[in-house]
């Protein structure tokens, strides 16, 4: 496709970052880094996987002044207030992570 990222492992090649982090993690880490397939806990730690880059990413960025993409005056208050909400929750141990590791400082 053409892409970056992307990653080539062998003959896999994989492109987009929540693809390319969830590839590595079953193949080099797997019930490591990402939880096994049979544990409950699987299916929030792909949402919160995808979550990551379809919609908190886009909103951190959707702040930056400087992106051409950025929507009308004055609509990045929305995206400051999501971001400060979630930053709050994952320090309150919210998410998938909250019980293999502490929350961020």
């Amino acid at each position: 496709m053409g892409k970056v990222p992307a990653l080539t492992d062998g003959e896999v090649v994989v492109s987009e970052n929540p693809a390319i982090c969830l590839y590595l993690a079953d193949r080099y880490s797997y019930g490591t880094l990402a939880p096994y397939i049979e544990e409950p806990i699987r299916g929030a730690y792909l949402r919160w996987m995808v979550f990551s880059t379809a919609v908190f990413e886009p909103a951190i960025y959707a702040a930056d002044p400087d992106d051409p993409l950025q929507p009308a005056a004055g609509a990045g208050a929305r995206e400051r207030r999501f971001c400060g909400a979630s930053m709050r929750r994952l320090r309150r141990g919210h998410g998938c992570w909250a019980a293999a590791s502490p929350p961020p400082t």
